[in-house]
């Protein structure tokens, strides 16, 4: 099973974890972004428990608060012209998109690392307002 490593910049700070944290403090005050903060959270979840397909191609399934399901057509698209890079993605209409990029290594263990690092680290998450 993969562990996710959020990747620290020079400060020490890990920059794809406070966003996920932004957003997530953004919807104590707005819906849209309560929504996006817990599809982000349940996905990365989903991400972690199981691993990143060798298509590179993951739907995900939930449920909205009423109860009707909801589909994620992915929240993995593979970079191909940026190889090993992958993007996690989630969209919620109305309030925006949360990107962030990752790779996987393996460390002494066998243990799958999802690397998400910023654009010091040779990656980026963006996160755009609709």
């Amino acid at each position: 099973m993969p562990t996710i490593h959020y990747v620290k910049d020079e400060n020490g700070q890990a920059p794809v974890f406070d966003l996920i944290y932004e957003i997530a403090l953004r919807g104590m005050e707005d819906k849209g972004y309560a929504n996006l903060a817990k599809y982000i959270a349940q996905a990365l979840d989903y991400l972690e428990d199981v691993g990143v397909p060798e298509k590179k191609f993951l739907p995900f399934y939930t449920e909205r608060d009423n109860g009707r399901p909801l589909t994620f057509a992915t929240i993995l698209k593979e970079l191909t012209h940026h190889s090993p890079l992958l993007e996690f993605r989630v969209n919620w209409r109305g309030t925006g998109y949360f990107r962030a990029i990752f790779f996987c290594v393996e460390d002494e263990s066998e243990q799958i690392l999802l690397e998400f690092r910023t654009p010091n680290n040779k990656g980026f998450s963006v996160y755009i307002a609709a």
